[in-house]
């Protein structure tokens, strides 16, 4: 017996020695400890009313799992062999999405990570490798899910709508008792300057976002207070007034185009022919 125990306890004490080199020569599998990674921090941020993204950082590659539980709204992620650091406070995380984040360390090392929702929400993630600036990190994006319809428009919202081309009042310039200035063979101011903005109207009128409007239609006399007037009533983004202008050249041809100026007319010709018109 004695010559027995000595020699169980050689083998024994041998085998303790050489138990590495005899697992690895028999294929044996040693077994080492999981490696542990740290969740060292959550960021929160809101692009838009339907959409938050939530942000883990952590200390090491890892594998995640995600899915949504209801009544109450939710999404879950699970990281495997994963810890929290305490320096992480989620206590008060809020978004037009998300009321709140909690976690709870699970059995087998596995973290999980609740984001409680005010609403149904679609959620998508992705994985981020370290890029010189930050380390590994998963992103959770949320997606609203039950965003209002489109309200349907009121008739009077449709005919604002419509009503939204850009309007060029023309102004045919004298009219009626006033004929404007006379040609040598009797051609009348009035009537040339009527003419010319009726075709300008229809020309304008077959471009698609403009429409043209006169101020008077016919040979009548129309003072500039209710040329103005006719104008406002139309909304028009533009003011034209168009005038056949007399000169002291008679061999002078062309058109001449005045803006509004808050200085004055810049030259002698100009003031001349100003000064014409408005006292007509």
């Amino acid at each position: 017996m004695g010559s027995i125990s000595t020699a169980r306890r050689l083998f024994l004490k041998r085998v303790s020695r050489y138990g590495l080199s005899f697992a690895l020569l028999t294929g044996a599998k040693p077994v080492f400890a999981k490696s542990t990674r740290t969740l060292t921090g959550i960021r929160i941020s809101q692009s838009a009313e339907d959409h938050t993204r939530v942000v883990f950082d952590l200390t090491g590659d890892f594998e995640h799992d995600l899915f949504t539980l209801a009544d109450p709204p939710r999404v879950v992620v699970d990281l495997n062999d994963t810890r929290r650091s305490n320096a992480i406070d989620i206590s008060t995380r809020q978004t037009n999405l998300m009321s709140g984040i909690r976690s709870a360390s699970k059995n087998g090392g596995r973290l999980r990570v609740v984001i409680d929702l005010h609403s149904k929400a679609r959620p998508r993630s992705f994985e981020l490798k370290p890029d010189g600036k930050s380390g590994h990190r998963l992103v959770v994006d949320l997606h609203a899910t039950n965003l209002s319809p489109t309200p349907i428009k009121t008739s009077q919202e449709k005919r604002n709508q419509r009503k939204k081309k850009f309007v060029i009042a023309l102004d045919p310039g004298h009219g009626g008792r006033d004929p404007g200035a006379i040609g040598k063979r009797g051609t009348r101011e009035k009537d040339v300057a009527l003419s010319v903005a009726k075709k300008m109207k229809t020309l304008i009128n077959r471009e698609s976002g403009y429409r043209a409007v006169l101020t008077r239609d016919a040979d009548r006399f129309v003072s500039l207070r209710n040329r103005v007037k006719k104008a406002r009533a139309a909304e028009a983004d533009i003011f034209i007034s168009l005038h056949a202008d007399s000169f002291h050249k008679s061999n002078v041809k062309g058109a001449s185009v005045y803006a509004l100026s808050l200085r004055g007319a810049s030259s002698e010709a100009a003031r001349w022919i100003a000064k014409k018109e408005n006292s007509s």
